[in-house]
C-alpha cells in the first residue's frame, strides 16, 4: 500500500492489531498522521506485516495491549 497525507485519528481495533491501520504487505507511508488509535493487540497507531518505509510521519498518543503503541512491523527501514 502506498499512503500519502493521510490521517488515522481515534480509531479501535477490537481484536488483533493495527488500531490505526493494517497493513498486510509491503507498504509506504509519506506525510501522514496516527493520533488517539487503540489496538487490543499489536500496533496501536499501525501494523505493518511485511516491510514499512515510513517518512515524515507522526504517531502520537496510540495505544496497543501487547505490544507497539505507536507501530508495530516485521520490518521498518
Amino acid at each position: 500500500a502506498n499512503v500519502t497525507s493521510s490521517t488515522f485519528t481515534s480509531n479501535t481495533a477490537p481484536s488483533n492489531s493495527g488500531g490505526g491501520a493494517f497493513f498486510n504487505g509491503s507498504s509506504n507511508v509519506t506525510g501522514s498522521a496516527f493520533a488517539g488509535n487503540n489496538a487490543n493487540g499489536y500496533g496501536g497507531g499501525a501494523r505493518f506485516g511485511v516491510t514499512a518505509n515510513v517518512t515524515s510521519s507522526t504517531f502520537a498518543s496510540n495505544t496497543a495491549e501487547y505490544g507497539g503503541g505507536a507501530a508495530f512491523a516485521a520490518a521498518v527501514n
